[in-house]
């Protein structure tokens, strides 16, 4: 007689299209800057101490940003941060071959460095975003 309906738990946060294509076009910006033989884009010399670290972080702190809003709020971390260490670790790997690049362990450590907080970032924006609609408090 009656049908039965299923609950569909709806995300807080939708993964909106959106966000998957910054993510994409931010890993080809990244790809570019971390392979070019160059040195990437090189406009201007900037003379103070390990400042490509901070580069790398800012880099990766942005891709985490995008990448943690493109996957389901389930799941956006624990992916968010295995797909910015993968991309962290296989960029510095690829550097070693690359005329005029090297890899470097700190580069790579920038890179988590940079996934971890804004991954951190994501969560501090949205701290119920892992939580259920069904899990919110009634009023």
């Amino acid at each position: 007689m009656g049908k039965r309906i299923q609950r569909v738990d709806r995300e807080i946060i939708p993964s909106k299209p959106i966000f998957k294509k910054l993510a994409l076009g931010w890993t080809g910006a990244i790809l570019f800057a971390t392979l070019s033989p160059t040195g990437g884009i090189s406009l201007f010399e900037i003379s103070i101490p390990h400042f490509d670290k901070v580069v790398h972080f800012g880099l990766f702190f942005v891709y985490a940003l995008w990448v943690g809003l493109a996957i389901k709020p389930q799941s956006r971390y624990i992916y968010g941060f295995c797909i910015g260490s993968s991309l962290a670790i296989l960029t510095e790997w690829l550097q070693s071959y690359v005329p005029g690049r090297q890899a470097d362990i700190y580069d790579g450590l920038a890179d988590v460095a940079g996934t971890i907080v804004g991954l951190f970032v994501v969560i501090l924006l949205h701290p119920n975003s892992n939580k259920k609609q069904s899990e919110k408090p009634k009023c």
